[in-house]
């Protein structure tokens, strides 16, 4: 859960062992009982859920371009301050990896229509029974992301937009990933 500037991470269910009970969790949080986290994740995990905290974007923006910033921002900031990728569990960056590849002209193009229609939010995010694999929306954020800094001449001052994710329309626009994914 995250509030303002606090983040609490639920150990106990974040970092899956024989003995995790999962009984008192609702239904729609089946995808805690997949994660294959280690202790060894944990870095990641923190770092991750921390930068949520530093986020300034606009939180009654739910839309998917929005949602895909905030969360592609913090995997590839987990991954450039870290030196790793950072997706970990079910949402795994190699099964995202692997789809996007074989599917990325499709994938892009589905992506950007789905930006402009509110209830194609699930496609993208925690969604179990979505045609693309679990919370892909994090991975097109992720690309984005890394190619917003990839093609900013100012890389510190990426970094500091990146960290902040309020500009998710600028994000988008200026990493010129629509341009170099098809």
């Amino acid at each position: 859960m995250i509030y303002p500037n606090t983040v609490f991470i639920g150990l106990e269910a974040s970092i899956k062992t024989d003995s995790t009970n999962y009984k008192e969790f609702p239904e729609n949080y089946s995808w805690l009982q997949r994660e294959q986290a280690s202790y060894k994740d944990l870095g990641f995990i923190i770092v991750h859920e921390n930068l949520h905290t530093l986020q300034k974007n606009n939180l009654s923006d739910n839309s998917i371009l929005n949602q895909a910033i905030v969360e592609g921002a913090a995997v590839f900031l987990t991954e450039y301050f870290c030196g790793k990728e950072s997706l970990i569990g079910d949402a795994g960056i190699n099964k995202m990896i692997d789809y996007a590849k074989a599917n990325n002209k499709t994938l892009w193009i589905e992506f950007k229509n789905d930006l402009s229609q509110p209830g194609k939010f699930s496609e993208w995010f925690w969604n179990d029974d979505s045609k693309y694999p679990y919370s892909m929306g994090y991975y097109m954020g992720y690309m984005i992301c890394k190619s917003y800094y990839e093609n900013s001449a100012n890389k510190k001052k990426a970094i500091k937009i990146l960290i902040e994710a309020k500009e998710s329309k600028t994000i988008y626009e200026q990493s010129k990933y629509s341009q170099n994914s098809m």
